[in-house]
């Protein structure tokens, strides 16, 4: 496990977060930019974390880890989430 939690629950404390409900809908703000910590989060399990990495705010990528291996991808956590929090690098 890589208890991502412990960093959700370090960073709502200190850092200005936005919280969406779909990957669409995190698009769709404007707000993203590369580098962005995202965290998917699930009501029931340690979740999943990665880097927003598009080129624009609107573009569907992500670097992280999806099993084994290190990637980049479009946005997603295998067992889906509840929230995904968009923590802005800067």
């Amino acid at each position: 496990m890589a208890n991502a939690y412990n960093y959700r629950n370090a960073l709502v404390k200190t850092v200005p977060y936005y919280r969406f409900t779909s990957v669409k809908a995190l698009l769709a703000s404007g707000k993203a930019k590369k580098g962005d910590i995202l965290y998917f989060d699930h009501p029931t399990a340690d979740f999943h974390i990665g880097f927003f990495w598009g080129a624009t705010s609107k573009q569907d990528k992500m670097w992280h880890q999806p099993g084994a291996g290190n990637r980049i991808s479009r946005i997603y956590a295998d067992a889906g989430f509840k929230y995904i929090y968009l923590f802005p690098s800067n």
